[in-house]
């Protein structure tokens, strides 16, 4: 006689290892529990995810040819419908939802459209996971009476959809079922970081910390409640830091062969542009065309043009781009010819034949493998697509394609040295861990709400109150964290499923341990005295711009890249104005209207809009461009606005004022600051003055002012009290000229005089004179960094990296 045994997918991987061949045999989890069911029906199918695409694709392009969708007829052209309608199959295959669940318009045509699926899934020989265990369910006492199975035992099976439930049942009617609970033992330590960074890091130096104490780095395991955001910090992190673990695989769509293939497809498909060939010709990512610097630097310097007649008054010169553009030329001309899907494949195999895997750039016997592994899942995806013979027009094989790249895992490289596991809280269910950390456990997250659907509505409540208590009874010790901010300054609150747990610890700032070397290559710390020496030399030596101190608060590495290491920009040329070009515009203007009306009585609205537009025609002449329509409108906006709510007392009285012998002291090192103050309006009358700094697009947040991570009003607010000590400052504020606002930090009652509404940012004097005094602090506190030589690769946002000119240099992905 014996025993079913039915686990989680990872424990019964373990546990079958742990046993002798022969024990093992009857340890399943579900998914292989069904195809062993299937094998001894003697069943012949696949699994084929592409297959499964491919059949919701079709039926689509199909019914649309048929003119048989109207609920879903305008939905048709985008690729998330077939997305969306491949879950809802495999809903209906599980039985977690029903035909008459979806909206009553909607239901004749998905029914429709799943027949047709599941019929062209049968004539490729293809079953999805439910139509399998469907088909078990024939089978299930058969295979254990001639197993003699005479007891069913099972782990912590959660959340099981219906037609596995089902399946169970029948597996358990008449034998004895035995089902594993397992008992809360974990000692739960709760601790608050100030963000998602700082909360990897204090994880990473822990961890750190237990390995150095002898721990293993198997008995470990991160679990992450939110993946998307988490994944980018751990592998920054445990990389820098050189902790053993095993990052997820890649998707296609992840290494230079799929991004050059989707670099292709956007290319052909549109007038080719700038960014398209950019990322054509990116080296060691694009295609490996052969390009030297002079090719490289030729299109960097070339204007943002489209269209193959306008590049080849460009490049077309250089002998190497003129032969790339007769090749994108006929790859176009081709692609534009295809009309059925093996047509369309022919055409990328064509393409993919002038380059094979030995004309790739690898720098290592790793990368070269990945090509390779890389290179049979693209071949797999077009093997699989050419099972399709019908009429499809080149966008949506092109759409179908791309899903299939961006959806295509690759498998990791082996590893035979013990790892720690970083995933998701249901993949260490089942196991055992001497100590588990649970990141990003916030409100919301985990949790997470109701799963919803737009065709299927809200189908069902998450499990993961019972996932966490589920994570206290697989280890004996549970650490969990969460940001007090995520990375964008939004503050968070703690999971409900930790409130139990009190006294939790804040950390609010994590460094960690650096190694032995004098600069550590990631961290960002310099160490070598004599290199940081020779920035506060050159530090002290002349004046620091404002702008320089708001790049360090921004990214401190970017500043490194700047002023420390002198890296110059990439050289852009543009047909258009630049926004510095517009910036210098709009402050030339300004300023020469108040030089003008600064005294007397005030122009009306209509006379001031008519001097705008003969000073923009007087910089466009001096600039040699035209200003845009958009930005003349909005300065014209912009003037009536300034003139209707600047109060009668004040005037303009400095203009595009510079200084630079504002001086700083910070740990003994006196610091010189320069800048230039765009606007100062004084009040004649009692010698007050609002200090304002024009913006073009939105004004930054007033919140960052009074945090010290944007110094540029509070240097102009210190160097106004140095250049003008008979003036009281009661306002300094941002001044956009897009949204017509006045952002910044006000004293009481002043604001209301210049039509700002009061806030957390309208302060009573007792705060002003606090506030203010901050300014000195926040600066010291930046200057302190530079002096120290603090560098790390920390973007305050993801948007900085994506306009930085030196993401190439640290690799760090724009999100």
């Amino acid at each position: 006689m014996a025993e079913l045994l039915l686990l989680p997918q990872q424990r019964a991987a373990a546990e079958r290892q742990q046993r002798e061949p022969a024990a093992a045999a009857q340890v399943f989890a579900l998914p292989g529990w069904v195809s062993e069911l299937l094998k001894f029906q003697g069943t012949a199918y696949r699994e084929n995810m592409i297959l499964e695409v491919l059949a919701v694709q079709q039926g689509i392009w199909r019914a649309c040819r048929r003119g048989q969708l109207q609920y879903l007829a305008p939905l048709a052209e985008f690729s998330g419908l077939a997305q969306d309608l491949h879950w809802l199959y495999q809903q209906f295959s599980l039985r977690t939802v029903r035909s008459a669940d979806l909206p009553l318009d909607a239901q004749d045509e998905v029914a429709q459209l799943y027949t047709q699926y599941l019929e062209q899934l049968q004539q490729w020989q293809v079953m999805d996971a439910g139509s399998q265990a469907q088909r078990a369910l024939d089978v299930v006492d058969h295979w254990c009476t001639a197993k003699e199975i005479h007891t069913v035992r099972t782990g912590e099976l959660l959340d099981l959809p219906p037609v596995y439930e089902a399946l169970l049942q029948r597996a358990v009617q008449d034998r004895e079922w035995v089902q594993e609970t397992l008992e809360p033992q974990a000692a739960v330590d709760v601790v608050a970081y100030a963000s998602p960074t700082a909360e990897v890091e204090g994880t990473a130096l822990r961890i750190g910390q237990a390995l150095a104490a002898g721990s293993e780095p198997k008995g470990m395991a991160v679990v992450l409640a939110d993946g998307s955001t988490y994944l980018p910090l751990v592998q920054q992190v445990f990389q820098r830091m050189q902790l053993p673990w095993q990052p997820p695989a890649p998707t296609l769509a992840a290494v230079p062969l799929g991004r050059a293939v989707l670099a292709l497809l956007s290319a052909v498909d549109a007038e080719i542009s700038k960014e398209h060939w950019q990322r054509l010709a990116a080296p060691g990512w694009g295609w490996p065309w052969v390009l030297d610097g002079a090719s490289l630097r030729l299109l960097r310097l070339s204007p943002a043009v489209k269209g193959l007649p306008r590049w080849r008054t460009y490049l077309g010169a250089d002998d190497d781009w003129a032969e790339r553009l007769e090749e994108v030329a006929a790859w176009s001309e081709t692609a534009a010819a295809g009309r059925t899907m093996p047509e369309h494949i022919s055409w990328l195999r064509g393409i993919l034949s002038q380059y094979l895997p030995d004309t790739w750039y690898t720098p290592d016997e790793e990368r070269w493998g990945q090509l390779l592994q890389a290179w049979d899942v693209l071949h797999g995806i077009l093997d699989a697509l050419e099972t399709a013979s019908e009429p499809v027009a080149w966008p949506q094989f092109r759409r179908l394609l791309e899903q299939l790249i961006s959806q295509a895992p690759l498998a990791n490289r082996r590893q035979f040295r013990q790892m720690l596991f970083v995933g998701s809280p249901e993949q260490v269910l089942g196991l055992e861990y001497e100590r588990i950390f649970a990141l990003g456990f916030t409100e919301g997250t985990f949790p997470r709400r109701r799963a919803e659907h737009w065709l299927a509505g809200s189908w069902q409540q998450t499990a993961d109150e019972v996932t966490w208590q589920q994570l206290l009874a697989v280890t004996p010790n549970l650490t969990a964290s969460y940001p007090l901010e995520d990375g964008d300054g939004r503050s968070q609150v703690r999971s409900p499923v930790l409130e139990p747990y009190n006294g939790s610890r804040h950390q609010l700032r994590t460094t960690y341990a650096p190694r032995s070397r004098a600069v550590v290559m990631g961290s960002g710390e310099l160490t070598d005295r004599r290199v940081i020496q020779a920035i506060q030399q050159r530090l002290l030596q002349r004046p620091q711009s404002v702008t320089r101190l708001n790049t360090y608060l921004a990214c401190p590495y970017q500043y490194y890249c700047q002023q420390v290491l002198q890296l110059q920009e990439d050289e852009e040329i543009s047909e258009d104005l630049t926004p510095l070009d517009e910036g210098t515009a709009v402050h030339s203007i300004l300023q020469r209207f108040w030089e003008a009306f600064g005294q007397g009585p005030r122009p009306s609205v209509n006379r001031a809009q008519e001097w705008i537009e003969r000073a923009a025609k007087d910089e466009e002449a001096r600039l040699g461009k035209p200003l845009s329509q958009l930005l003349l409108r909005r300065l014209k906006q912009f003037i009536r606005w300034d003139l209707e709510t600047l109060p009668e007392t004040y005037r303009p009285q400095f203009l595009e004022e510079t200084f630079q012998e504002l001086t700083v002291e910070v740990d003994g090192h006196s610091i010189r600051l320069q800048g230039k103050i765009d606007r100062v309006d004084v009040n004649a009358q009692d010698q007050t003055c609002v200090i304002l700094d024009y913006k073009t697009g939105s004004n930054p947040a007033a919140k960052d002012i009074r945090a010290g991570v944007h110094l540029q009003l509070p240097v102009y607010f210190l160097a106004a009290r140095m250049l003008w000590p008979q003036l009281t400052p009661v306002g300094t504020a941002f001044y956009s000229i897009k949204e017509r606002k006045r952002a910044g930090l006000w004293q009481k009652p002043h604001h209301q005089s210049f039509a700002v509404g009061g806030s957390s940012n309208t302060l009573a004097m007792e705060e002003w004179e606090a506030v203010t005094a901050d300014f000195i602090v926040h600066l010291q506190n930046c200057l302190r960094g530079i002096l120290a030589g603090q560098f790390p690769i920390e973007p305050r946002t993801p948007q900085i990296c994506g306009y930085c000119p030196y993401n190439g240099v640290c690799r760090k992905e724009v999100r």
